[in-house]
């Protein structure tokens, strides 16, 4: 089972908070401009998530941000579905998508936030289920 794509509401909604679908994205304002580039209209509100089972508000998991950047249509050059009804996408920018997701994570180490870090952290979702191997470069499946 995976989580909804569609983000006109910004929500998911389930019953464990360990499933993506367990959870409430907060709403947030609109993007700033879309037309502005990546980094000048970052807006870090809009990447909070409210957990519904804790209702606490917490950073993105890995599959929803990943879910929540999809959907953006601000990030585009970032990524993009290949195929939206097998839930196959691309990242078309690598070393954007793990810069943004150092941000997001709030991530404060010395160890720096490369591609090869951050598609570490995919390849451990094929353990449990939540992706599918696609054997394509930069291209990922979602269970």
């Amino acid at each position: 089972m995976h989580s909804q794509r569609n983000f006109p509401g910004h929500a998911f909604d389930s019953k464990t908070s360990d499933d993506p679908e367990s959870l409430s994205i907060g709403k947030t304002s609109s993007p700033l401009n879309e037309n502005n580039a990546d980094a000048e209209c970052f807006n870090d509100d809009e990447w909070i998530i409210e957990d519904s089972a804790s209702l606490k508000m917490r950073p993105p998991k890995l599959c929803e941000f990943l879910h929540l950047l999809l959907n953006n249509p601000r990030y585009a050059s970032y990524t993009s579905w290949v195929n939206n009804n097998e839930d196959l996408f691309k990242i078309h920018n690598p070393a954007k998508v793990a810069s943004l997701w150092r941000k997001i994570k709030l991530r404060r180490t010395h160890r720096p936030m490369d591609y090869e870090t951050f598609s570490r952290g995919i390849r451990y979702y094929y353990k449990s289920g939540s992706m599918i191997k696609t054997h394509r470069r930069h291209t990922y499946r979602f269970a």
